[in-house]
């Protein structure tokens, strides 16, 4: 928690860059922040963790170890809600930022479906008076089905997409 708060938040993190940001330079703001995010990342988790170990707990007696079987356990994944791209660490403070810098501006917002977020709470925090936003769910709707069924499997999952977009949209008046 604490790294992502440094990536987000802390100096020459996020919001550094989002506020440094130049929208007349000509380029998009997500290849902007996809160009120089990777490096202040590796900067804040320096930062955070240290760039060397300082102790060598090999031979340390206070140091617990586990032995682990070779046996195979497939968990059930857990569906979690995002705001943005949580892979970038984008809360909705980041999202408010990016909003006063690019108000009117549609944004692709990634991450929704299999990738494990949602629709619904992504919409409430990164909706503006003309939508602006454009959420990919492809990966959600082209690998929902592998059998014979699969175009009509696809469809249905692309009109349930559909269906809760339109809900939203009427709900914020939009359309």
């Amino acid at each position: 928690e604490l790294l992502m708060s440094e990536i987000e938040i802390g100096p020459r993190g996020i919001l550094d860059l989002i506020r440094d940001y130049k929208p007349d330079s000509g380029v998009p703001l997500a290849a902007y922040i996809n160009k120089f995010l990777p490096a202040r990342a590796i900067e804040a988790s320096r930062r955070v963790l240290g760039e060397e170990f300082t102790q060598d707990v090999t031979e340390a007696k206070s140091v617990a170890t586990e032995e682990v079987a070779d046996i195979e356990v497939k968990a059930k994944p857990r569906k979690k809600k995002i705001v943005l791209a949580e892979r970038l660490g984008i809360t909705k403070k980041v999202d408010d930022a990016i909003r006063k810098i690019v108000p009117n501006n549609f944004l692709l917002i990634p991450g929704v479906g299999t990738q494990g977020g949602d629709l619904k709470s992504i919409s409430l925090n990164s909706l503006n008076n003309n939508c602006g936003i454009i959420v990919n769910v492809s990966r959600d709707i082209i690998y929902s089905d592998t059998s014979d069924l699969f175009e009509e499997k696809v469809r249905i999952k692309a009109l349930k997409y559909k269906k809760e977009m339109e809900k939203i949209l009427i709900e914020r008046n939009l359309i």
